[in-house]
């Protein structure tokens, strides 16, 4: 038998997308390029088409010449979910189409009318023999492509635990994958998150993530904040940067990290100067405000006063930065050594306590938080995203 061959459809697109997805791995975390398996079988490829009674998609056909799946966990597509091989494909349909004979506990839709629904189409309670598994989050979830009939054939839909697909996410999986190729080369958002790629691995964060990391409570290394911040500063020193057309300049990069520094140790000192007693306070405040955003209700009607603060607008104020743009590479990075070591002296003399505080971020304009957040979870967002992502700025720049 021949193997499987499609014209047309988005295999040039997707060709193109896994290479920019490909470089990306190589160049931040080419440890998970081994996870990435060979080429599917053309065998496996025709089993699928024959176990579906029907052709696969021309771009999915493409991606599965290109790598038939992952060996382990990797969040190559948002939030959290691991391309397939062709096996587990049909491995997981089968898994999800067993566990749908017994749909009726979950009040589901009719059957036949899910069935002769377009693709596309939302359907509750079932898992359709017309659905194929691409990628899996490992909690049950599952992207599939839509095989019915209709101008969205080939669509990718998701399927959770809650037993319902809504509409098409994407129109494919070459716009699928597209989108994420498009987040790793020009940083854009797909449905809502940011890939980051680094040693760690592919991660997908909120706007806010950037600011207040999640897992704030405790403190990153003193040490290996210190690192990152030197690592900053040996780029500044290094220089060559190109004269962006439509970014920040070298100088204005340092400058932000600066004056944003000086910004967290302001806040810094106000904690140091308190209490261990202040830190239960806040908690409790925390706790007021939770409740409150569940009433519906805003920070002010839990009667908690706003302490210490942190504005991370403080460090964004062009007139400031122009100014101390102005000192030159040097001069900025002499600045940002002294300073990165007085916010670690001064967080040092804590480090045992899990302070709060009140928390203004705004990032392009928007405001993503306006209320109490840990301490920790502040620096620890300076130490995975602020810093590095100012370091691969620089970066860029010298490339340009």
């Amino acid at each position: 038998m021949e193997d499987i061959v499609r014209d047309g459809g988005d295999g040039g697109s997707v060709d193109e997308s896994w290479a920019v997805l490909v470089a990306g791995l190589q160049r931040y975390c080419p440890e998970v390029l081994a996870w990435i398996r060979p080429a599917a079988s053309p065998d496996d490829l025709r089993l699928a088409e024959e176990t579906l009674g029907r052709p696969l998609p021309a771009d999915l056909v493409r991606w599965w010449q290109l790598a038939d799946g992952m060996t382990k966990h990797t969040s190559l597509i948002p939030q959290s979910y691991t391309p397939y091989s062709v096996r587990e494909a049909l491995s997981d349909r089968r898994t999800w189409l067993e566990v749908s004979a017994h749909a009726d506990r979950y009040e589901p839709d009719d059957y036949d009318e899910c069935l002769a629904a377009p693709a596309g189409t939302g359907c509750s309670g079932w898992f359709l023999p017309q659905w194929l598994p691409v990628a899996g989050d490992d909690a049950g979830g599952t992207l599939f492509v839509d095989l019915r009939f209709g101008h969205a054939n080939g669509c990718v839909s998701k399927m959770h635990t809650g037993w319902s697909s809504g509409p098409a996410v994407w129109t494919g999986v070459g716009a699928m994958l597209e989108e994420v190729a498009e987040a790793v080369r020009r940083d854009r958002k797909v449905r809502g998150f940011r890939i980051w790629v680094d040693a760690q691995g592919v991660d997908w964060d909120d706007d806010l993530w950037r600011w207040v990391h999640p897992g704030g409570r405790s403190g990153p290394d003193p040490e290996q904040l210190r690192h990152r911040y030197r690592a900053l500063t040996a780029e500044l020193r290094v220089g060559g940067f190109a004269e962006p057309s439509d970014d920040w300049p070298a100088a204005w990069i340092a400058a932000t990290v600066k004056r944003n520094t000086e910004v967290l140790i302001v806040t810094a000192e106000a904690i140091a100067a308190t209490e261990p007693g202040w830190d239960d306070e806040m908690w409790v405040a925390y706790n007021k405000q939770a409740g409150a955003r569940y009433r519906g209700q805003s920070l002010a009607d839990t009667g908690v006063g706003r302490g210490i603060r942190y504005d991370n607008t403080g460090g964004l104020d062009p007139t400031i930065l122009s100014r101390y743009a102005r000192a030159g590479l040097p001069d900025l990075a002499d600045d940002i050594d002294v300073l990165g070591d007085r916010l670690l002296e001064t967080s040092a003399s804590f480090l045992d306590r899990r302070p709060a505080v009140y928390a203004r971020i705004v990032d392009d304009g928007v405001v993503l938080a306006d209320e109490i957040v840990s301490w920790w979870g502040i620096l620890l967002a300076l130490y995975w995203r602020q810093l590095p992502i100012r370091i691969r700025q620089l970066q860029t720049l010298r490339q340009t």
